[in-house]
């Protein structure tokens, strides 16, 4: 049998903001682990992988210091598999990750120090490699004040996982075992920023606080991005609101209090999530699903306008 080296990334499907990042990073060996995926309708897994530290960096309080984890172990679960196409498996949104163990320097109990759901995930069988999107995690309160960050901090991650693929991975089910793994995840400390118009976004694309975003069930690269805000809407409601959700994911990430969206992010991925393939969509405005976007984008347009919907905010212009 073959045995090919592959790399394992799993990335944020929201990213840091922009200043200095405050991060926490957990790493170990991998072994034991193992990483698959079993066929048919079946989620791609990673159970045991081994991490065996923890160190931070740019954190208020035990920052640039190694703490060792003992039986520290990595594992997550995606949704289920949807597609195989030009060497890429592709799964669907749900599951959950998690990182478990015990850090002597903060408690002698095993704690599950992070937990979160994959948002979506790939697998190429091309590029030897696999690629999980997330939202936001949560960690254990003692775990956040130990590094000396506000309550309620919320946190996203980035990561790698070498592997090695046993059997598999042409299309198929795929069975690997996990080797050197890296986690980093990032601290989002709320603050009240003043939403952008999409219009400042479109033009200050050196200020963009990451080179992809999530739209919907689909991840956009930059070029993707840059063409989608330089397209006119022409009639197209599926365009209208990509221009506003793009600013609003930006504001996110630049500070800007996402409560204050009142719930229009969600609901606008929810209604692209509907349709297959990437935006546009061509949408009239005048149809249902149109109208619902018309008025998701509405919400949007009063978000991201210059702090309109977040009274006493602190313009921050990256």
């Amino acid at each position: 049998m073959k045995t090919r080296l592959l790399s394992c990334f799993i990335l944020a499907g929201c990213f840091a903001g922009l200043g200095k990042a405050q991060t926490i990073d957990f790493s170990g060996p991998g072994l034991p682990g193992t990483i698959s995926y079993a066929g048919g309708a079946a989620p791609l897994v990673g159970l045991n992988i081994s991490i065996t530290s923890v160190f931070a960096s740019g954190t208020p309080m035990n920052s640039g210091i190694t703490f060792p984890m003992t039986g520290g172990v990595l594992s997550f679960t995606t949704g289920n598999f949807v597609s195989f196409s030009g060497g890429v498996y592709t799964f669907a949104s749900g599951g959950s990750v998690s990182i478990s163990g015990v850090i002597p320097a903060i408690s002698p109990n095993v704690t599950t120090w992070l937990s979160g759901s994959p948002a979506t995930a790939t697998l190429s069988a091309t590029g030897f490699t696999v690629t999980i999107l997330t939202g936001s995690d949560t960690k254990d309160p003692s775990l956040v004040s130990f590094f000396g960050l506000p309550a309620g901090t919320t946190f996203t991650f980035s990561g790698t996982i070498q592997i090695v693929v046993n059997s598999g991975g042409s299309g198929g089910a795929v069975s690997a075992s996990a080797h050197g793994t890296d986690f980093l995840n990032t601290a989002h400390i709320q603050t009240n920023v003043c939403g952008l118009t999409w219009g400042f976004w479109k033009n200050h694309v050196s200020s963009w606080p990451v080179t992809s975003l999530m739209l919907g069930s689909q991840t956009y690269n930059q070029t993707e991005l840059i063409n989608l805000l330089h397209t006119s809407v022409g009639g197209d409601a599926s365009i209208n609101l990509a221009h506003q959700l793009i600013a609003a994911k930006f504001n996110v990430l630049n500070g800007t209090n996402p409560a204050t969206a009142g719930g229009a992010i969600a609901a606008a991925d929810a209604v692209l999530s509907t349709f297959s393939g990437k935006l546009p969509y061509n949408v009239d405005p005048s149809s249902t699903v149109g109208a619902q976007m018309v008025a998701i984008a509405g919400q949007l347009d009063f978000f991201n306008s210059d702090g309109a919907a977040q009274p006493g905010c602190t313009f921050s212009q990256p």
